[in-house]
C-alpha cells in the first residue's frame, strides 16, 4: 500500500512564501533606487564638466584670437622696422651720392678754374703783358740758393730776349758767385722766353715753359689770393 502524505491547506509560513512570490518586484525596485541616485549624480557632474569644457573652449578661442592679433601686430612692427631701415638706407645712399656729386663738381670747378687761369696766363705771356723776367730771375735765384753744390764753370743757356732782359741780374749774380763758381751766360735760340738750362760738369738743370706758368700761378696765388690753384 502506498502511504500518502497530505499537505495542510493552511500554514502561516506557506502563506508568507506565497506572498513573497506574488510581490518579488518590489524588492527589486528597492534595490535599483541607489543606482538611480548615482546615475543622477553622474549626469549632474557630466553636465558641470560639459559647461566647464565649454567655458575652457571659449577661453582657448579667446587666447588664440589674442595670439593671432599679437602675431599680426608683431609682423606689422617688423615690417615698419624693415621699411624704416630701408628708408634710412635709401636716404643715406642719397646723401652719399649728393656728397660725392658735390665733391666731383667742386673738383671740376677747381680744374676749370685752373685751366681757365692757365689759358689766360698763356695769352698774357704771348702778348708780353706779364713780366717774364721776374719769374725767370726768381727761378734762377731758387736754383743758386737751393744749396746745390755748384763749383767750377757753369753754363747758363737763355732765350735771346731773356738774355738781354736779365743781364743786370746776371752781372750781380757773377759778383756774388765770385770765388765759388763762374757763370757763363749763353744764348740758345730754341729756348722759349722764361726757359733756361744750367749745365755743369755734374749737373744738368732744365726749366721749361710749363715751369714758368706754374711759377707765375704760384706768385699770383700768394700775392693776389687766388684760391683753388695749385
Amino acid at each position: 500500500m502506498y502511504k500518502e502524505e497530505f499537505k495542510l491547506l493552511y500554514h502561516p509560513n506557506y502563506i508568507d512564501s506565497v506572498e513573497e512570490e506574488k510581490h518579488p518586484k518590489k524588492e527589486v525596485e528597492k534595490e535599483i533606487n541607489p543606482c538611480e541616485d548615482v546615475e543622477s549624480n553622474y549626469k549632474a557632474e557630466i553636465e558641470k564638466l560639459s559647461e566647464e569644457i565649454y567655458r575652457l573652449n571659449l577661453a582657448i578661442s579667446s587666447l588664440e584670437e589674442e595670439r593671432r592679433k599679437l602675431i599680426e601686430e608683431k609682423s606689422n612692427l617688423l615690417k615698419k622696422l624693415e621699411d624704416k631701415e630701408r628708408l634710412d638706407n635709401f636716404m643715406e645712399n642719397i646723401l652719399n651720392n649728393m656728397l660725392e656729386m658735390l665733391s666731383k663738381e667742386k673738383e671740376n670747378a677747381k680744374n676749370e678754374a685752373i685751366n681757365f687761369a692757365i689759358n689766360i696766363l698763356k695769352r698774357l705771356l704771348l702778348a708780353d703783358v706779364l713780366p717774364k723776367e721776374e719769374a725767370l730771375v726768381r727761378a734762377l735765384s731758387k736754383v743758386f740758393e737751393s744749396g746745390i753744390d755748384l763749383k767750377g764753370e757753369i753754363n747758363l743757356y737763355l732765350n735771346p730776349t731773356d738774355f738781354q732782359r736779365i743781364n743786370p741780374y746776371l752781372e750781380k749774380l757773377k759778383e756774388r758767385a765770385e770765388g765759388f763758381f763762374s757763370i757763363n751766360p749763353m744764348v740758345r735760340e730754341e729756348l722759349n722766353e722764361g726757359e733756361f738750362i744750367i749745365e755743369t760738369q755734374k749737373l744738368w738743370i732744365e726749366r721749361r715753359y710749363e715751369d714758368l706758368l706754374q711759377d707765375i700761378i704760384e706768385d699770383m696765388r700768394d700775392e693776389r689770393g687766388l684760391q683753388g690753384l695749385s
